[in-house]
């Protein structure tokens, strides 16, 4: 559920906004999630470290580590470790020198032959299954290579490349089918199973795993953890308050002050676009909100320059979408804060009126969008308390008419994450 208090702007600076920008500059440096691992040096000695979690799209050069949680970030270079690993079995890289193919698997930039260019370095290979055949590979900005291997073996890399054919064009050597069929296939396998395995690491990672299992060998796959899922489901319910202000245009009429609070609904999708450390989401929020109140303005009558009290009702109804990302800081596994902002079509409903004058006077309001700036805390990955301020919010009508409407909006509340 997510309840939500709205106010003026100048009064949220003062009693909301302060605290909020203090509270968010003293968890800045709150660490993200670490997980616990391992490192081997080059001497053999193995000691117990603490990771930033990575999702590794480029192998490394540099391995950062602390020695405690939430601790300082040392490193090591390649060349003083033989592997690092995470405890929960989803990271493991381990040093080998064996063949680099330098060449690229674009087709915009393939090579003049079919033989790919190798170069023998010592490297760190990233292990994806382990088994009586192990199955590796090695990321980098031009491509990546794969490699297999069986126990206490180095690894033999799984040749591919794009390269030009002077008269086909642009063809591919896969020459990797012919390894992997030939040095880690099994016997009851037929030619024809390696035919639909690509190069990738999907295919590849299902074929070695049939080939254990062929071969009576259990394997386990490394696969990156990631605390949530790409994709969560939240609920709430915020109580607005609204302060939204008339301005009669002519001069007869003085302005309209409404302000009071008013209930909405709203169903959120956030999408995980850092899955390794959960701290960069995108969030979809669909959202109702009703608002109807009444106030006095002055009326002056120009015939006798009295002042004439009239009374003026307003109904503010709107089924808003918004969109934006959001910026988690670790406090804990548990606690984490968030920034974030939101771009917001607000939908306005055709109940939505202002009458004044005379009842049948209607006044319904157009379709606008909104900037919003919001803040929260989340607990236990399931509740979470949030600030949010509609930074512009004017109204206009959708007929002509002496009236302009200029208000703002700001929530308090809670969020319940479903899924």
């Amino acid at each position: 559920m997510y309840f939500g208090l709205n106010f003026k702007i100048s009064t949220l600076k003062k009693n909301y906004l302060i605290p909020i920008v203090l509270l968010l500059t003293a968890f800045c440096g709150a660490q993200t999630t670490q997980v616990p691992g391992y490192i081997i040096k080059e001497n053999g000695t193995k000691s117990s470290v603490y990771f930033e979690r990575s999702n590794y799209n480029v192998t490394p050069e540099m391995i950062y580590y602390a020695t405690s949680k939430g601790g300082d970030l040392n490193g090591y270079e390649i060349d003083q470790i033989e592997e690092f690993g995470y405890d929960d079995n989803s990271v493991r890289f381990k040093k080998f020198k064996v063949q680099v193919n330098k060449s690229s698997f674009k087709e915009n930039d393939a090579s003049p032959g079919k033989d790919p260019v190798l170069k023998k370095e010592t490297i760190l290979l990233e292990q994806i299954v382990e088994g009586a055949i192990d199955l590796y590979a090695y990321r980098t900005s031009r491509n990546t290579s794969y490699y297999a291997a069986r126990e206490m073996q180095t690894p033999e890399l799984l040749v591919y490349n794009v390269y030009s054919n002077s008269v086909e064009g642009i063809s591919k050597n896969t020459d990797y089918r012919r390894t992997l069929f030939e040095g880690y296939g099994c016997d009851s396998f037929i030619s024809s199973i390696i035919a639909d395995v690509d190069y990738d690491e999907k295919d590849l990672t299902k074929y070695i795993l049939k080939t254990n299992e062929c071969n009576g060998a259990p394997a386990a796959v490394f696969e990156t953890q990631s605390n949530y899922k790409p994709w969560s489901i939240l609920v709430g319910l915020a109580v607005n308050f609204n302060t939204i202000t008339a301005d009669f245009t002519t001069a007869i009429r003085g302005d309209a002050e409404f302000g009071g609070t008013s209930f909405s609904p709203n169903l959120r999708a956030e999408y995980n676009l850092d899955p390794a450390n959960n701290k960069f989401t995108l969030v979809g929020e669909l959202a109702y909100a009703s608002f109807n109140d009444t106030a006095i303005y002055f009326e002056n009558n120009q015939s006798d320059f009295n002042r004439q009290e009239t009374e003026a009702e307003i109904t503010y109804n709107t089924l808003s979408i918004g969109i934006g990302p959001r910026y988690y800081i670790y406090a804990s596994d548990n606690l984490r804060f968030y920034p974030g902002v939101q771009i917001q079509y607000n939908s306005v409903l055709s109940s939505s009126e202002l009458l004044y004058d005379e009842p049948a006077r209607n006044r319904v309001f157009a379709t606008d969008f909104s900037f919003n700036i919001l803040a929260g805390v989340e607990i236990s990955r399931k509740i979470s308390a949030e600030v949010k301020l509609r930074l512009r919010n004017s109204f206009t009508t959708a007929n002509a008419s002496p009236a302009e409407l200029v208000g703002t909006i700001s929530s308090v509340g809670l969020v319940y994450r479903l899924l």
